[in-house]
């Protein structure tokens, strides 16, 4: 696993209202996101273990409900502040450059990395994909399943097409209709197995990209920075 990191100081000074449940602390967390959150996973993910451990932590041990959602239900919630106080776990943004003034870098704070992902190109055994730089992409066709750590200038590219799940762009990688598919370490080596491709199908050494996640609060909570 690459760059695991205890944000514990994040929630050391927390204090804010309490949520609608009585709790001090209303956790939203963005379900089907393995291994970070999933309440099908044990301690419900490495990013739910890490955040819970984090305000168990804090001076004053804050008791907090965990509220399983998809992202784009939870993403109005926590602009509304329906009750709602942290989000987690999201993919890090540039807001002290150039990517400021996006919704989210507006609209949120980002704690300090929960945990680093890399994502990787998965190929066939029998092609011929060699990815020692960025140009070495040229031509080809790449697949990223929906809502799986992609951010949208790397979705954006005219080389890259959809799939709903995981497991349609390893179907399509199969069929010879993409050259690879992008996908985060954990989720790609889980579906080898899952799919029995682990003797077809390998992971390219060197990460398409790398990217963080994060806990985030609306910039409209009143004890937001901290």
């Amino acid at each position: 696993m690459r760059g695991l990191t205890v944000a514990l100081a994040f929630a050391g000074c927390l204090t804010i209202p309490a949520p609608a449940t009585g709790a001090d602390v209303a956790l939203v967390a963005s379900m089907g996101q393995p291994p970070f959150a999933d309440p099908e996973w044990p301690q419900a993910g490495l990013a739910t273990e890490i955040l819970q451990a984090a305000l168990g932590h804090s001076p004053d041990t804050l008791q907090h409900d965990l509220i399983w959602q998809d992202r784009e239900s939870a993403f109005p919630e926590l602009l509304a502040g329906a009750g709602a106080d942290i989000g987690f776990p999201w993919i890090g943004a540039d807001c002290n450059g150039a990517g400021a003034v996006t919704p989210v870098c507006r609209r949120f704070h980002f704690s300090d990395p929960i945990a680093e992902v890399a994502v990787l190109l998965f190929t066939t055994t029998t092609g011929e994909f060699l990815f020692r730089e960025l140009s070495d992409l040229d031509g080809r066709t790449l697949c990223r399943p929906a809502r799986h750590y992609t951010t949208e200038a790397a979705s954006a590219e005219p080389s890259v097409v959809g799939a709903a799940t995981p497991a349609g762009c390893f179907a399509l990688l199969i069929a010879g209709d993409v050259d690879a598919v992008a996908i985060d370490e954990f989720t790609g080596v889980q579906q080898l197995f899952a799919l029995g491709l682990t003797e077809t199908v390998v992971p390219l050494p060197r990460p398409l990209e790398t990217q963080t996640l994060h806990a985030v609060i609306p910039r409209t909570h009143w004890r937001g920075t901290t």
